[in-house]
């Protein structure tokens, strides 16, 4: 045990329930945290990384080089609601590290975002694709 993980289970201990108190880890493998620590937080899993996500995605920058009309022709090979979110999802990551990186796409992050949000809210997902690669051109 660590000097780290003792002061952080005497602050779980001795705040509990602070309402205005939160604290966030964050952890690649669960299993290398103290029991004590889990038990005493709210465990969310959140997806894998971004490279186990996107293998055998068509990447951000690949995207933007098609043509409209390649654009339109990818994403109406989509035909399901999960294929759709996924594949935006996998644009969002992509995007999202090359952001970081100096490259502006925040008009495409917001593009793909709003579809996103649509996508989930059960809107036709052609329509939500289609209107995606239009609003990119924009």
């Amino acid at each position: 045990m660590y000097v780290g993980d003792m002061a952080l289970i005497v602050l779980l201990i001795r705040y509990p329930g602070q309402k205005k108190l939160i604290y966030i880890l964050t952890a690649v493998n669960i299993a290398n945290c103290l029991a004590t620590i889990i038990s005493r937080c709210q465990v969310i899993e959140t997806q894998k990384t971004i490279s186990e996500t996107q293998k055998g995605m068509i990447k951000t920058k690949e995207f933007l080089g098609m043509s409209v009309g390649q654009k339109l022709n990818l994403t109406s090979k989509i035909t399901n609601r999960e294929e759709a979110t996924e594949f935006i999802t996998n644009l969002i990551y992509d995007a999202h590290s090359l952001f970081i990186k100096g490259e502006n796409l925040s008009n495409f992050l917001e593009n793909a975002n709003k579809t996103l949000s649509n996508l989930k809210a059960n809107g036709n997902t052609q329509l939500q694709l289609t209107n995606f690669v239009i609003n990119l051109e924009n």
